[in-house]
Formats: C-alpha cells, structure tokens, sequence
C-alpha cells in the first residue's frame, strides 16, 4: 500500500510539474484558441487524465493526482464541450456600443468588450453556446417530444420520498445559486401564447389540467425560412461574472438603479431594494420568472454591499468623482461574489479536500495574474487596486455576514 501511494505521489508529480511548465511556456507563446494545448504532451495528459477518472475517479484519488486529472478533465471539456452557435445565420442584430478607451478599465452597461479580440462576446442579447455538435441539437418534432411526458419523468425521478438532510449547507445555498443564475443567463419570461401543455394524470396534485408552460422564445435575429441549422436562442442577461442582475443590462437599467451621489445605488425604505425602479410594471422584480425571497434577501445584501464599498472608496480617494466611484466599486462587488461562489460557495457544495485545493488555486491564479497584469497595462491606480484586493481577499466573509445580519436586523 505504501509503495502504491509513493507510485502515485510520484506521477502526480511530474504531471502537475510538466503541465506547469509547459502551460507556461504556452502563456508566453499564445496560440489560436483552436490550437488550445494541442500539442502531443497535452494530448497524452489529458488521455491519462481521462483514462485514471475513469478507472478510479478523482475524489478517491491522492490530492496531488486528484488535481492533475481534473486539470486533464478541464482541458478536456474547454476543447470537445464549447460550441459557437454565430456560425447560423444572423440578421437585424442589434449595433455593438461604440468603442471606448474607458472599456479598458470599466464594465460596459450591456456586458460588451469584456473581450476586446470580440467585444460582442456574452453580451446581453447575444446567442447562448451549445456544450454538444450543432448537428445533434436538432429538437424532436410534436408529439414525439412529449413523450415519455415529462412530467411523470420528473414525478418518478424527483419525488421525496423521505427528507435526507444537507449538512455542510441551508437554505442560502439555493437562493445564492439562484441569484448567481440571475447574473449569467436567462431565455426571458417565455411565450405564453403558446405553451407546452403536459397531461396530467390521476392522483397528480398539480391544480393545472394540463400544466401550462411558456415556450422559449425564437431568436430573432435568425433569418426567415433558414433550416440549415437548428434553433438558436438569446440570452437576456450578459454571460459575464458582472452582477448585472444588481446593474442592470443596459444603460438605461444601470441608470434607474443609480442614485448618481457617490457612486451609490437607490435602497428604498428601511434600507431595503425599491419596489421597482421603473414606471413600466412588466419590470417589477417579483413577477420575474422563480422571484421568492432569497433572491430579494440577497439583492438588498449586495446593493447594500456595493454602497458600503463606495463609502471605503470615498474615505481613500475623497477626489474621485461619482462616476469612478460607481464603477470602481461594481467592479469590486462583482469580484466579491465571484469570489464568494469560488472560495466559499463551490467548497461547501462539493465538500471534498481536492476540491477546496482546485477552487482556491482557480481563484489565485486568476485574481492575482489576470488582475495584477490588466492594472499594470491599464489606466488603473495602484491604490484602486489595492483597495480591490484587499475588499475581495479579507473582508469577504466578515462584510457578507456583517451585511445579512443588518438585513435580518431590519426585519425583526
């Protein structure tokens, strides 16, 4: 046993000490993005990688191998599970924001120019991937879709029979995800001339006969009559880690949310979000699509959050104007709730030691190195960034709890 885990020890090893050299060598020589690690080392990598996964399965593996096979596994997934649905037909897509240098160093209103090789990536009404071959997304025509029906699918797989407790997590953990899910991605509140309908059968408690449930809108920007390629669908959000489901989506939603003093965004009574920040009563939060109350705790958490950092900002800069201010601190909120979701959020779902190991280095690696080398080839003061890092790497944890106490406060 102990000359097994030494055989171990040792491959582990060389795998993460080649993968790091090599990956190094690769930064300083970047390649097209179809070229990713394609070279005959990192296809023996990940083969092997795949190979003991499969075989043995990472989360019994030795730590140290365990994070070897899933780099393989990563790798793996970013080359064979990423699909570019722009090779479809586009028409009437709406204009790209004009350049800005101030992209360089800020969020734009829709999530462009996050990428400034493809600005118009993950922006808000751009069209969502596909994690499979284009060919084999083709939907199955009516009826045959509906059958088997899925509601009795999700009656006999998902029914609870008996409660099976949780117990590294609460009721937070599907509201953060929930409001995480918020900021990616959504089809939009659906087509509800139009629904799927699902039969209902006897003894099913479900007060709808049949169940109604909206169809995903079209995309638009696809021309009439085209069939070369399957369905393609919008996402309404912007794609990035921005917290644009605090910001909004647009100029015209970042600017109903801003107070424009000091960089702060409106809170309604009792230090708690406005009803609703818009005459238009489509855009009340609590007829959005799976609104409940985690979501509403979470959202006064955070604008809450964002106010307290501009607050820190003012005491350090008292020079920057309101417009820095604001957009200093969403970009130091949104690192937070990255930060929050790598470090805090993942470990406490998947509660296995590799795992904790993965998720830190994956958030170091890219808050340190990405982070450090943008400021220094951007416009960004070393203080801002100081300030920034120091926010998101100790004061996470403390200024979360300390920010839901005050919300619970506010309700007793």
């Amino acid at each position: 046993m102990h000359m097994s885990r030494m055989r171990f020890g040792l491959v582990a090893t060389l795998l993460v000490t080649a993968a790091s050299l090599l990956g190094r060598r690769q930064r300083e020589r970047p390649e097209p993005e179809s070229e990713y690690r394609s070279g005959r080392f990192w296809r023996t990598f990940e083969a092997a990688a795949q190979a003991i996964d499969q075989r043995r399965g990472w989360d019994k593996l030795p730590i140290p191998l365990g994070l070897a096979v899933l780099a393989g596994i990563r790798d793996i997934l970013r080359k064979t599970n990423l699909y570019d649905t722009r090779k479809a037909p586009t028409v009437n897509e709406p204009p790209l924001l004009a350049p800005d240098t101030r992209y360089t160093t800020q969020r734009a209103p829709d999530g462009s120019y996050n990428d400034l090789e493809d600005p118009a990536m993950g922006r808000a009404g751009h069209r969502f991937g596909r994690n499979v071959p284009l060919e084999r997304t083709w939907p199955e025509p009516e009826p045959p879709i509906m059958q088997p029906n899925p509601r009795v699918v999700s009656r006999k797989l998902l029914t609870r029979e008996e409660f099976t407790p949780a117990p590294s997590v609460n009721n937070l953990a599907a509201a953060w995800l929930q409001f995480m899910v918020h900021d990616w991605f959504s089809h939009g509140k659906g087509d509800k001339t139009k629904p799927w309908r699902l039969p209902i059968e006897g003894g099913d408690p479900w007060p709808q006969k049949p169940m109604e449930i909206p169809r995903t809108i079209p995309d638009p920007t696809r021309p009439p009559g085209h069939s070369d390629y399957p369905p393609t669908f919008l996402n309404t959000e912007t794609a990035w880690w921005d917290a644009s489901q605090l910001y909004g989506v647009s100029l015209e939603h970042q600017q109903r949310a801003r107070t424009f003093k000091d960089g702060k965004l409106n809170v309604g009574l009792e230090g708690r979000p406005p009803h609703s920040s818009s005459p238009d009563p489509q855009s009340d939060p609590t007829k959005e699509p799976g609104f409940w109350m985690g979501i509403l705790m979470l959202g006064t958490l955070f604008q809450r959050e964002h106010n307290a950092i501009c607050d820190r900002l003012k005491s350090e800069y008292p020079h920057y104007d309101d417009e820095e201010l604001f957009q200093l601190a969403r970009l130091i909120c949104g690192a937070l709730q990255a930060k929050i979701h790598t470090m805090e959020w993942t470990p406490a779902v998947i509660a296995h030691p590799t795992m904790k190991i993965g998720m830190r280095v994956n958030w170091e690696r890219s808050s340190c190195t990405t982070s450090r080398a943008s400021c220094r080839s951007t416009s960004v003061p070393t203080g801002s960034y100081r300030i920034s890092r120091q926010w998101t790497s100790c004061e996470s944890a403390r200024s979360a709890s300390r920010a839901t106490a005050s919300f619970v406060a506010s309700f007793t």
